[in-house]
């Protein structure tokens, strides 16, 4: 797969880091006075931001005195400030190759070379070297990764690097690691990456919203939550990291965080239409529907571009008895999207309501596939045909609905739930209530009338209902069910769990109460309870597709991924018409890079829904990971037609219009992307990626200060515009921009960066350690910038201080396996026997991670448990062969053993990388001993 956007990022926020903005000053022996004068004047047109007057002057200065080296660096560093990369190119490899400083010179001609896509002769020529300072060798070895990427190898690119970040982590270049592996749809390795991105600098919202937004992709709802939490709590006024959580409390239809985030978002930016329509939506889930179409009238040119919001504004109109309107929205919603089956479902509701049951049926009719577990709509599909007196039809369609709730058998109920949607609350109710009074197994409308009630907050009623039932049916799980629901809702978890567990006593085949409960059981991280749960429920069904999925769904959380595979596989055949286990096996196979699979399964899945947006985006991502752009492009472009408002497809039509060399489509795709989601911050990189790469640093600058202006509300605008600064080392103006982002709100992003320029601009350690202090004293919640603080300390030999902020952030997250085997390492280290307790409960979260074997089996070892211990240093250093750490470990415990002969090659092996590891110089120690 050919990454030419972390290419750009790369000579971006790498290669072109430590350009200097004054020139150097010239040298002042052996060299010709009046080319040091020529020098001279171009600082001083420099000083003015007169780039061409410089670029004169340093010719001029050059050709005086070709031993002018200091001019001659400069001169290249100004022709690739003004986009003249083959000038660029000549002269600072006449620099290099005349002895200028290669700690200066040399990355800053790679950047010449990748910007011009010359990524062979990046690989021939710049290599890595101990004379080298630290901070160029890994500049070095991550340009050289950005070649490989350049070159379509992503493996090569990857382990390059890597290999930068051994030798000096940073937190781009993790964050770039995550968006790879994102990609890719390698969940784990992107949700890794940018937790050791949080590790380096844990003040860092986008790091936070990033792995969030993975965790989200994975269905880790509760996680990316935190991930949001987190970076609001870094940064308050952090606008993309608002929305997205409102976005995820919409998803989970917790109404009040919505109406709280979108808020905030207001107070920073009042015309924010996204946090606009949020507030709309609030309102209209409290039923104040004329309020809610007031505030839309607000963002009318916003509605006609966002589909969520002109389908609000249908619904809306709906509710507010305004048919014709709705009619006109929800068909431009239906046109846009018409696998849309909320929108199907309120624009056949109006046609019925019309006596226009052929229209309504026409309606649904084209969704009946992708809607063939919503029991909404195939009530009102029953409708249109009663109403059309087909009566066979409607009781196929009804018994398709009741084969998903087993006891919705009745008209009375479909009737009521249409017009709980409708918004007729009271008679919806009342229908309801009816239907159960005649049967009081009717599931169907039990459920409704339960769960509006839930959604009300209405709990005593809710809970009287349920009780009610349970008196009157004695051998019916629904009603312990609806009392672990409302258990939930109500926070009282362990009451939720006995609810649960009666309901599977009551009905063992009863799949709602066991999917509930192994949820809670994964929330806790007691992943075996929660595959025992799943394994049990199979056992009384075994030809329950969605509780394959579960399974499958629970081994990738646990990297288990044949596992994972081989329950989607048989989901598949229990099912051929099953959209869900085609579609998460295809991004499986994907995410594994098992391509030829990947292709036929996506095919699979767009025969059986050709016009799904979802399965067309997926198609297209496939297409672009076996380096078809052209086709990837076709599909991303089908998608972005269903759905303009998505900025990830436009964005990934960006990214395979660039891979197409059509750079123009590509600008125009990232731009759409930034319209459609101005806080998108993917799509910020990538198009100042597009101007660094194609045209230059300075060029780039200039859209991203552009795109600022146009923005003026999105955070990722200042952050963009500071990294760029930062890429030219113009520290007083990055900071300038960071301070701005903080303006709008507290940013954890902006925090992180200001520290690195406070290290960077040589102010002492401690004032910037205070600094991060002071942010933790009015954001103590603050977990991501305490692990900074915490690594800080631990990178320094202060362990002490290093437990107790370790041990503040475990009580925070007590279930958080990385910060548990923190804390562990840390009490080792001082011989405390916590260690191992800890050790162990961060393994039992995450048996398959290498760090965490490695920590634990390590303990185990030197605590006398050796064979134990090996065992699983053996497991971690299998895992991660290139962790100089791991394999140290792995290689002392074989020595304690008598096994020399393996350990001194695992020892040359891995001390020949010359990578940088914590226990080098003892693992160095420990070779010379054996040999």
């Amino acid at each position: 797969m050919r990454i030419r956007n972390l290419m750009t990022l790369l000579c971006m926020a790498t290669a072109l880091a430590g350009q200097p903005v004054d020139l150097v000053s010239a040298q002042t022996a052996k060299i010709d006075q009046r080319s040091i004068n020529f020098h001279n004047d171009a600082k001083k047109a420099l000083e003015k931001n007169d780039l061409r007057a410089a670029q004169i002057q340093l010719r001029n200065a050059v050709r005086q005195d070709p031993n002018n080296l200091d001019a001659r660096y400069d001169l290249g560093i100004v022709n690739m400030r003004l986009g003249d990369l083959p000038s660029a190119e000549k002269d600072l490899q006449q620099a290099m190759q005349s002895g200028f400083n290669p700690d200066k010179v040399m990355p800053d001609y790679a950047t010449t070379l990748l910007l011009q896509r010359k990524f062979d002769k990046v690989l021939s020529e710049l290599k890595t070297s101990p004379d080298l300072s630290k901070q160029t060798q890994a500049r070095i070895a991550a340009l050289r990764g950005a070649a490989h990427l350049g070159l379509g190898q992503p493996a090569e690119g990857e382990r390059e690097l890597r290999e930068s970040l051994a030798i000096m982590p940073t937190v781009d270049a993790h964050l770039a690691l995550s968006r790879v592996a994102a990609a890719k749809r390698d969940r784990d390795e992107a949700i890794a990456q940018a937790t050791k991105a949080i590790e380096v600098d844990p003040k860092s919202a986008d790091a936070h919203v990033l792995r969030g937004e993975q965790r989200r992709a994975t269905n880790d709802l509760a996680a990316a939550r935190a991930d949001f939490d987190k970076a609001v709590e870094l940064s308050p006024r952090h606008v993309g990291a608002l929305l997205s959580r409102a976005d995820l409390a919409v998803a989970q239809a917790r109404f009040a965080d919505v109406e709280a985030d979108s808020d905030a978002v207001l107070q920073i930016a009042p015309r924010n239409p996204h946090a606009q329509y949020y507030r709309a939506l609030v309102l209209a889930t409290k039923g104040e529907s004329q309020k809610a179409a007031d505030v839309m009238q607000g963002i009318q040119t916003f509605t006609q571009t966002y589909l969520p919001a002109l389908y609000l504004s249908g619904a809306l109109n709906f509710n507010l008895n305004r048919p014709q309107q709705a009619e006109t929205e929800l068909t431009q919603v239906i046109a846009a999207r018409p696998g849309h089956v909320a929108a199907r479902r309120l624009l056949a509701t109006i046609y019925l309501r019309r006596n226009e049951a052929e229209k309504a049926l026409q309606t649904l009719t084209p969704v009946r596939e992708i809607g063939a577990n919503d029991v909404q709509m195939l009530s009102l599909l029953g409708e249109a045909y009663m109403k059309l007196r087909r009566f066979d039809d409607a009781t196929q369609v009804l018994e398709q609905a009741a084969k998903i709730d087993p006891n919705n058998r009745s008209v009375l109920a479909n009737l009521g739930a249409s017009q709980l949607q409708s918004g007729d609350r009271e008679e919806g109710f009342q229908h309801l209530e009816q239907a159960l009074a005649k049967d009081p197994n009717l599931t169907g409308a039990s459920n409704l009338l339960v769960f509006s009630l839930i959604r009300q907050r209405d709990f005593a009623k809710a809970r009287q209902i349920a009780e009610d039932l349970r008196a009157r049916t004695k051998d019916n799980p629904m009603p312990e069910f609806y009392l672990g629901v409302l258990a939930m809702a109500e926070g009282k978890g362990a009451d939720a769990e006995k609810s649960f567990r009666r309901a599977m006593e009551i009905s063992p085949t009863f799949r709602l109460a066991a999917a509930q409960l192994a949820n809670m059981k994964i929330q806790e991280g007691k992943f075996d309870d929660a595959s025992q749960i799943y394994e049990k429920q199979l056992q009384a069904s075994p030809r329950d597709s969605d509780t394959m999925i579960s399974l499958a769904d629970l081994e990738i959380r646990r990297n288990r991924l044949d596992r994972a595979q081989q329950w989607l596989e048989k989901a598949v055949s229990v099912d051929e018409r099953a959209f869900n286990p085609r579609f998460i096996l295809a991004e499986l196979l994907l995410s594994r890079n098992d391509l030829q699979k990947a292709i036929a399964a996506g095919r699979d899945l767009l025969n059986l829904a050709p016009q799904d947006p979802r399965a067309i985006e997926l198609m297209g991502r496939i297409h672009f990971a076996n380096k078809d752009p052209a086709n990837a492009a076709t599909m991303f472009k089908r998608a972005a037609s269903l759905n303009p408002s998505a900025a990830n497809v436009h964005h990934r039509l960006g990214q395979a219009l660039l891979a197409s060399n059509d750079e123009a489509g590509a600008r125009i795709a990232f731009e759409e992307a930034i319209r459609a989601q101005p806080d998108f911050q993917p799509a910020w990189t990538d198009r100042i990626r597009l101007e660094a790469q194609k045209v230059g640093g300075p060029a780039a600058l200039q859209v991203a200060e552009k795109l600022r202006q146009q923005y003026p509300d999105a955070m990722p605008g200042d952050l963009v515009v500071g990294d760029l600064q930062m890429a030219f080392n113009r520290l007083p103006e990055a900071r300038t921009a960071y301070e701005a982002a903080l303006q709008k709100g507290p940013s954890s992003d902006a925090v992180n960066r200001l520290f690195v320029i406070r290290l960077r601009s040589g102010e002492p350690a401690e004032q910037a350690v205070a600094f991060v202090k002071d942010w933790l004293n009015r954001y103590p919640q603050d977990t991501g910038v305490r692990f900074q603080l915490s690594s800080y300390y631990i990178e320094n030999g202060r362990l002490a201080e290093a437990i107790t902020e370790t041990e503040l952030l475990t009580k925070r997250e007590p279930n958080n396996p990385l910060m548990l085997n923190n804390l562990a390492w840390l009490y080792a280290e001082k011989k405390d026997p916590r260690a191992l307790e800890l050790a162990e409960r961060a393994h039992r979260l995450a048996s398959e991670e290498p760090a965490i074997m490695d920590t634990y089996g390590w303990i185990l070892f030197n605590g006398g448990k050796r064979e134990q211990g090996i065992d699983l240093l053996r497991k971690a250093a299998q895992g991660a062969p290139r962790e100089g750490q791991i394999q140290y470990h792995y290689a002392a415990a074989l020595a304690e053993i008598g096994q020399r002969d393996e350990a001194k090659q695992i020892l040359r092996d891995v001390l020949g990388t010359r990578r940088l590891f914590v226990g080098r110089d003892e693992a160095v120690r420990l070779l010379q001993r054996l040999e």
